[in-house]
């Protein structure tokens, strides 16, 4: 059992404090070789920023799910999808559920 069963808001309590949560044994190994791989080929093709907000030496990729399948199952991931519902309930900021 996950961290998620175990206290389903720890992870959304880290995710507003830390802005980021891992989740061990989400993806195996070759799926993340896959996604470095293809993460970093989509940052090698993106220009600097361009402006004070984004920084001028700044990368950042945008959109990444347009850019690689390799994060499909992160998207569909049921603690990632338990964690992202949590975060997003108190917000006016909701997204859209996302099914596989």
């Amino acid at each position: 059992m996950n961290e998620f069963h175990q206290d389903p808001e720890g992870p959304v309590e880290m995710l507003h404090r830390d802005g980021y949560v891992t989740i061990p044994g989400a993806i195996d190994a070759d799926q993340v070789a896959w996604a470095r791989r293809e993460l970093e080929e989509a940052l090698g093709r993106t220009p600097t920023g361009r402006d004070d907000f984004e920084g001028h030496l700044t990368k950042r990729v945008y959109a990444l799910f347009a850019k690689t399948r390799s994060l499909d199952s992160l998207a569909t991931h049921p603690s990632c999808s338990e964690c992202w519902t949590r975060f997003w309930a108190n917000t006016s900021l909701a997204p859209l559920p996302v099914y596989p």
